[in-house]
């Protein structure tokens, strides 16, 4: 066993410098089992670790007590080394991939031995890797009530969905892939509007969809350079487009250019607006009058209040404040655009009605 650990240690030794003079890497056996788990303190201490200087610390004998594998859990995150106790040196010929003899694959199998039963009951599995990625799991089901599916046997990528239609997707890739730089990022895609799609890309921290219609959907990268409620406004329209619009029966919108008729000044002077007769409208209908550009928001609720051989006759109910009710709001209730009179979705109606009880 001497001689045979001795050609083994020093074998090792000498290929991994030269691995490492090569290559620059050896095997991170700690983020590969960690990656997805989070520790819990409470059962850490009742396994065995010490708290000392706020770090969590651990010791084990292994190989018949020949070596010592030293375990720190600081930050969240599990670091480890081997001792050989002989040679008081740490040893790591059992990281490097291409090592595959007798001794060192015993040492290989009890270090992964450790750390799987430290794993299975000290720590505690979450879907993603990244803490972003994992916060806005939380929030999305804090909000709708949905949770990641994995639909894919590696368990990297998962999918958010409504009405069977994708409204978020993150991904497990090589940052190469979506930037300049290399390591391991998770990638969150969304659906949103095709013209917000052109200005995002221009802005820091948006990058084109990756692997998916680059017209129609954005990435970005969950490392905390954008805030989550940032993010969560790019969820929450993407989500938009899986909603299952139901329209009301008697609510419309219409949109009002003010460059062709000053509704402010109008409704200012009087509540009682003549319309040339609209075929669609009917009595007792409500209409909620969205001002375009520059102001770009619903700002009246009217009802028709008549409807003559000539006109429609159209009364002012109230008058909201300007950017309660924008078309950023009006998206995420499945009012996409307003270009024409067109009725609301029960979404949207069921808003106004409690915002206005």
């Amino acid at each position: 066993m001497a001689n045979t650990f001795f050609m083994d240690y020093f074998f090792g030794f000498f290929f991994l410098c030269g691995r490492m003079f090569v290559e620059g890497v050896s095997m991170n056996y700690e983020y590969d089992i960690f990656k997805r788990c989070i520790p819990n303190y409470d059962k850490l201490i009742n396994y065995g670790f010490i708290l000392k200087d706020g770090k969590y610390l651990y010791n084990k004998k292994i190989l018949d007590g020949n070596f010592e594998l030293r375990i720190v859990i600081y930050n969240d995150v599990l670091s480890s080394k081997i001792i050989d106790l002989d040679f008081d040196e740490e040893y790591t010929n059992y990281r490097i991939e291409q090592q595959v003899g007798e001794f060192v694959n015993k040492v290989r199998e009890e270090y992964l031995n450790v750390l799987n039963n430290i794993k299975d009951n000290c720590f505690e599995s979450r879907p993603f890797i990244s803490n972003q990625a994992n916060r806005i799991a939380k929030m999305i089901f804090d909000k709708y009530g949905d949770e990641p599916i994995f639909k894919w046997e590696d368990n990297t990528s998962a999918v958010f969905e409504n009405n069977s239609k994708w409204y978020g997707i993150i991904m497990n890739v090589d940052k190469s892939k979506i930037t300049s730089g290399k390591g391991e990022v998770e990638v969150m895609n969304f659906k949103i509007d095709k013209n917000r799609v052109v200005k995002l890309l221009k802005e820091k921290g948006y990058y084109p969809a990756y692997h998916m219609n680059k017209k129609s959907w954005i990435s970005v990268i969950l490392d905390d350079t954008l805030k989550d409620e940032v993010i969560f406004d790019l969820i929450e329209e993407s989500y938009s487009y899986t909603v299952e619009v139901l329209k009301s029966n008697n609510e419309w919108v219409m949109p009002i250019n003010p460059g062709y008729f000053d509704v402010f000044n109008y409704f200012d002077s009087t509540d009682i607006y003549y319309w040339d007769k609209k075929k669609s409208f009917k009595k007792d209908d409500i209409i909620y009058l969205y001002i375009t550009k520059p102001i770009g928001s619903i700002m009246y609720k009217c009802e028709v209040e008549d409807i003559t051989e000539d006109f429609t006759i159209v009364r002012k109910i109230c008058k909201f404040e300007e950017g309660k009710y924008s078309l950023d709001v009006l998206k995420k209730y499945g009012l996409t655009s307003v270009r024409s009179s067109r009725h609301i979705p029960l979404h949207l109606s069921k808003l106004f009605k409690e915002d206005n009880a």
